[in-house]
């Protein structure tokens, strides 16, 4: 009976250590978050007002401020893109049935992000997934 308490003891410890170690939270600002499902190479930007992701995967960087949401993302199906999006926060629905596409901006090149950056002064990039910002 001691050995069952002291395997089932060891067993409970692994477990609650494996789930500390699984946390598929990146990052987040206000409802927005950066999260992943089975690694962070394919990590995508959600929002607590809706189900869908608001940027599917492969988000690497994003930066937030007041007003605005910026990432960066590498398409699944082409890794030498570098897609640029911004969100305004304060148009973003906070509940109810809506399309989030309808409120994010992008893809866009970097000639176009950057002109809209200092147009809107656009925050900085301030978080990144080192894994998915080289191609590959």
């Amino acid at each position: 009976m001691k050995l069952l308490h002291s395997f089932l003891l060891i067993i409970l410890g692994c477990l609650a250590s494996c789930t500390d170690m699984y946390d598929p939270l990146l990052w987040k600002s206000g409802s927005f978050t950066l999260e992943f499902v089975d690694s962070p190479e394919n990590a995508s930007l959600r929002s607590d007002s809706t189900l869908e992701h608001v940027i599917p995967a492969s988000v690497f960087e994003v930066g937030a401020n007041e007003t605005y949401i910026v990432a960066k993302q590498r398409p699944r199906r082409n890794r030498s893109i570098i897609n640029y999006f911004y969100i305004n926060t304060r148009e973003f629905p906070k509940t109810g049935r809506f399309n989030p596409s309808h409120y994010v901006v992008g893809p866009l090149t970097e000639t176009e992000f950057t002109k809209k950056s200092e147009e809107l002064q656009l925050p900085a990039f301030s978080y990144s997934i080192a894994q998915v910002k080289g191609n590959g």
